[in-house]
């Protein structure tokens, strides 16, 4: 028969055991959810557009029937400030 000591060793690693079991779980889960990526890199890119009607933030950004990623912020800037640019992507220093 196994004394008391033991048992409660053993208790205590099955409860570690599951406790870590638990939040691998939540935390796999909250990932697939929300849509968390925290392993995936990122990049902060700018475009500047002619007409963005409806567009806001939080709003997702899709490409190529994938969503890559969610808008931050809507700014209007000069025209001036837009000559000799394309309405395409640029990259930007973080």
């Amino acid at each position: 028969m196994p004394n008391k000591k033991q048992v409660s060793i053993a208790q205590l690693k099955v409860g570690i055991f599951v406790t870590i079991s638990l939040l691998l779980l939540a935390f796999l889960i909250l990932q697939q959810s929300w849509g968390i990526q925290w392993f995936s890199r990122k990049a902060k890119v700018m475009t500047f557009l002619p007409d963005v009607a409806g567009l806001k933030e939080g709003a997702p950004v899709w490409l190529a029937g994938i969503e890559i990623g969610r808008v931050r912020k809507v700014a209007i800037v000069p025209p001036r400030s837009m000559q000799g640019m394309s309405p395409f992507f640029v990259k930007s220093p973080k």
